[in-house]
């Protein structure tokens, strides 16, 4: 008798360890959705020893069915969609205007896919931006718009950095 009430004890107590693992999937749009989490602005050299800026932007990342970056051999579209993009504003007499570049800024992300029943993707996207231009290094403030586009061209929202205070 003794040895059947051990028995199922070993049997509750196992349940009660495993309770906390067996949670519901958390149901997440799939639609991408960012949030800032912050920057940080470093004096540096470029790869060829010239002075430089380098701001590291960190963006928080959540989507429903985790389909974000791409393969390497994605270049050619429709292939080519999944990307972080980057609206760049430098404060001119007090006020942020656009910055118009030939090409869109915007930065490749590598293929990622969460594997088993959950497809929620979870993480933080850092961004390297060098600048060595003398223009740059005269002005005080600069200012980005950021937004996320998955493998099945959805766009997540749309965020502002806060005003980001360049060392000169």
């Amino acid at each position: 008798m003794l040895k059947h009430i051990k028995y199922y004890f070993l049997i509750s107590v196992s349940f009660l360890f495993l309770l906390p693992y067996c949670k519901e999937v958390e149901k997440v749009p799939e639609t991408p959705k960012i949030e800032y989490l912050g920057e940080r602005v470093v004096d540096t050299l470029d790869a060829l020893g010239n002075t430089a800026t380098r701001i590291d932007l960190e963006v928080y990342l959540v989507d429903g069915d985790g389909n974000i970056g791409l393969f390497s051999y994605d270049t050619i579209s429709p292939n080519d969609t999944s990307k972080f993009y980057i609206t760049e504003f430098r404060k001119e007499d007090g006020i942020f205007v656009e910055q118009y570049y030939e090409q869109a800024l915007h930065y490749r992300l590598p293929y990622l896919q969460p594997q088993g029943q959950d497809k929620t993707l979870r993480c933080t996207i850092r961004v390297e931006l060098f600048y060595n231009e003398p223009q740059l290094l005269e002005m005080d403030s600069i200012q980005y718009k950021l937004f996320v586009v998955d493998r099945s061209g959805k766009k997540s929202n749309t965020i502002t950095t806060p005003e980001i205070i360049l060392p000169n």
